[in-house]
Order: C-alpha cells, then sequence, then structure tokens
C-alpha cells in the first residue's frame, strides 16, 4: 500500500512540475551527479559575480543504522 502512494504521488508531482530545480534526492533520473552539475553551474554564476557562498555537504545514507538509538535520544533530550 506504501508503495502505490509513493509512486502515485511522485507521479503526480513529476507530471505536474511541482519539484524545484534544485530537489535531486528522492527522485528518478536525479542522482548526486546530478546534484553536483546544478551546485557546480550555481558556484560558477557567483564567482563570476565575485559573491561569497557557503556550502557544506552531508551523506545522510545509513547514518541513522549505526547510532545507538537510546544514547541519541538522551543527547538530545527525549
Amino acid at each position: 500500500m506504501e508503495r502505490i502512494i509513493e509512486r502515485t504521488t511522485m507521479k503526480f508531482l513529476e507530471e505536474k512540475d511541482l519539484f524545484d530545480g534544485s530537489q535531486h534526492g528522492f527522485r528518478g533520473a536525479h542522482s548526486c551527479l546530478t546534484n553536483m552539475l546544478y551546485s557546480v553551474e550555481l558556484w560558477s554564476g557567483l564567482l563570476d559575480e565575485n559573491t561569497n557562498a557557503d556550502v557544506v555537504y552531508i551523506d545522510f545514507k545509513k547514518a541513522f543504522g549505526g547510532v545507538p538509538h537510546q544514547r541519541l535520544l538522551y543527547k538530545v533530550g527525549i
């Protein structure tokens, strides 16, 4: 059931062009590579305009599987 809802929702969002051009995660035909290409193009434009940009990339893939959940909850005060 969850998979059907996900597919239907994603199809609707794609067909109606409701994703921002910079949205790459959780989309078909979009990847880390397309995200980096988009970012480099954006940064090149900023450099041409002598504008500074701060950038942080974080990869959360499997990040939560390796965290002791009880310790995490304690640290965040839950």
